[in-house]
């Protein structure tokens, strides 16, 4: 190797595959250190549409008729704030204002920002007893009960500092297990009005 008509030495050679190795893992090094701190410090939040099962009689759950809950799941290192949850169909957000929480089994009103833990989760559902939840069910399209709500909608959720997160399209396999539940439409399900 020839730099500048000057001779390279064997020495001289030694010496820049000397550099050369030290260099080169000190920068992958460094490089993985950015993106692993990176990671630590960003928000990931994981949405979720959480179906509605009621219990038959004879103890069958059965897709019961209810707009669908979002559950949030907490990727970060660090407590997240969540102050808005509902569906997006298409372009438009239909929010389930101040929702009930899924607590040890029990449905709970939340109150918003409501901290996730890290790692934790939370189950949000609409609550048809407040004025938002009459609003949420009055202004959502009724072109998106025509079709399978999981077809239609997306579940987001936004964190107090205004990161917005959108669940996934759900998978072919699991489309058609939902389908199959809303075809199979029971007779009578066991806490549910007549």
């Amino acid at each position: 190797m020839n730099l500048g008509g000057l001779p390279m030495t064997p020495e001289h050679t030694f010496e820049l595959l000397k550099t050369i190795a030290a260099v080169v893992p000190a920068t992958v090094i460094s490089v993985w250190a950015l993106i692993s701190q990176r990671r630590q410090v960003k928000p990931r939040l994981e949405v979720l549409l959480s179906p509605i099962f009621w219990k038959t009689i004879d103890g069958k759950p059965a897709l019961g008729d209810d707009w669908p809950g979002i559950v949030v799941r907490n990727q970060s290192a660090f407590p997240l704030r969540v102050c808005n949850v509902g569906l997006k169909i298409d372009k438009k957000y239909y929010q389930f204002g101040k929702p009930l929480l899924n607590r040890d089994s029990q449905l709970q009103e939340s109150e918003w920002p409501y901290e996730v833990a890290p790692r934790a989760r939370a189950a949000f559902y609409v609550n048809y007893g407040t004025d938002d939840g009459r609003r949420f069910t009055k202004d959502i399209p009724s072109k998106a009960k025509d079709r399978l709500t999981w077809e239609a909608a997306r579940g987001y959720a936004i964190t107090e500092c205004g990161r917005e997160f959108v669940s996934k399209k759900l998978s072919r396999q699991s489309l058609q297990m939902l389908h199959a539940q809303t075809s199979q439409k029971p007779e009578k399900v066991a806490g549910q009005k007549e």
